[in-house]
């Protein structure tokens, strides 16, 4: 890994081409497969930079997703971030540390990027204000999703995947143009567990409801890109 520090100065497209390339001459393969969450924002840029990439477009039911993100750190900062730059009349972009003294305690730390574990789950966030988030994404994802050549994308449901993963994680790798190694798939298909889908139905009855509400506009989305 000592090398990438000695290459020179490039653009963007041709570091990430070599540290692919790295890679996979590293761990033996000849493919990079690289997965990043809380991507849908960047697609266009993605496609602009790398136009000869096979793009996998893994969506999940939106109640489902909804109520894991509610209990992701990560997605409650961001929240957090969105509820006080909204406060304010900002782009969440804009916040900083100077705007803490604005804000109620609850999203001061938002603004000072200091978070207590405490704070960020007693912090009161309603389901459906995650359900709204997901829809927000969703829809600019398939936006730009809808530019790309329907030959460039594959489109998988996370609730297909977990049900019949062999399945589907043959279909991807086809798509990508890989050869798996032996054993590769019955390994790879044991480490995946439907118990979290559906999770949401558990909600009360009301509760789910806003959040199918809240959800629709992602969820017709998906349907209309995805053919589901």
């Amino acid at each position: 890994m000592g090398d990438v520090y000695r290459w020179p100065t490039r653009d963007l497209r041709s570091h990430y081409l070599s540290l692919f390339n790295w890679l996979a001459q590293h761990f033996g393969g000849r493919i990079t497969v690289e997965r990043s969450g809380y991507s849908y924002r960047w697609l266009t840029h993605l496609r602009r930079t790398f136009p000869e990439g096979r793009y996998i477009h893994l969506y999940r039911n939106g109640p489902d997703c909804a109520l894991s993100m509610s209990r992701h750190a990560g997605f409650r900062c961001l929240m957090l971030r969105r509820m006080a730059s909204q406060l304010l009349g900002i782009d969440d972009f804009d916040l900083t540390a100077a705007h803490a003294p604005m804000l109620p305690a609850g999203l001061a730390m938002a603004a000072g990027h200091h978070y207590s574990k405490e704070l960020l789950f007693d912090e009161s966030i309603s389901i459906e204000s995650f359900g709204l988030l997901w829809s927000e994404l969703v829809c600019e994802g398939v936006r730009q999703l809808q530019e790309f050549g329907q030959d460039s994308v594959l489109h998988v449901s996370y609730e297909a995947l977990v049900a019949n993963p062999a399945f589907q994680l043959e279909r991807m790798v086809d798509f990508i143009g890989a050869a798996p190694t032996t054993g590769w798939i019955e390994r790879s298909s044991s480490l995946l567990s439907n118990h979290q889908a559906g999770n949401a139905v558990n909600l009360p009855a009301a509760e789910y409801a806003a959040l199918r509400r809240a959800c629709a506009a992602g969820a017709e989305a998906i349907r209309a890109i995805a053919g589901c």
